[in-house]
């Protein structure tokens, strides 16, 4: 099987491949010496779809899933057939946190859907730099609809400029076309004047 790998171009998530092997409707024995062999079982679905099950290597989709990777577009391909998809649900071993099965969603080009993407803030702000104030980053991740196509891989904010007693809401965020799921009111984060703070 092929290394996969992910990657981001112009901030958008772009379409990778992940290989799979076909498998049968087996028993729960079954399906645990599949995972002791480092696969996971897998299904396919979507509207309209007949359901595909499948498994893939731990290690391969580990390298396409992870922090700053839960919104890939992936090509899973099983004997020959291919399917871009999303991942959907992620089952773990609640001790081991092994994963022990996943849902992939098939996605239409021309139909949104619904991710979540972090936000990342960049730099200082100057009411914690000169005035005294005390940074809180309330949001780290919120949700949005889009095309498959136009999902960012992260929204970054310059928090350079802004000074003591200010809060910016979830709502202020460039989305760059994508429609805001999460609840316009949520606050990212503020910054709480302190001592010195200018009056």
């Amino acid at each position: 099987m092929a290394r996969c790998f992910f990657e981001e171009e112009s901030n958008k998530m772009k379409l990778i491949t992940l290989n799979a092997n076909s498998r049968e409707v087996t028993s729960q024995g079954d399906l645990n010496t599949l995972r002791a062999s480092d696969s996971i079982p897998a299904v396919i679905y979507g509207k309209g779809a007949e359901p595909v099950l499948c498994s893939v290597k731990q290690t391969e989709f580990r390298d396409v899933y992870g922090p700053g990777r839960r919104n890939n577009l992936l090509n899973v391909v099983v004997g020959g057939s291919e399917y871009s998809v999303i991942v959907y649900d992620v089952q773990k071993d609640v001790i081991t946190q092994q994963i022990v099965h996943l849902d992939f969603k098939l996605v239409r080009e021309d139909e949104t859907i619904k991710v979540y993407v972090p936000v990342h803030l960049e730099g200082v702000p100057v009411g914690v730099r000169t005035q005294g104030g005390a940074f809180m980053q309330q949001t780290k991740v919120i949700r949005v609809s889009c095309l498959p196509a136009e999902i960012p891989a992260s929204f970054s904010i310059d928090i350079n400029e802004y000074e003591a007693g200010f809060s910016y809401y979830v709502r202020n965020i460039d989305l760059k076309g994508a429609r805001l799921e999460s609840s316009d009111r949520a606050v990212l984060f503020t910054i709480k004047s302190g001592r010195g703070a200018a009056k």
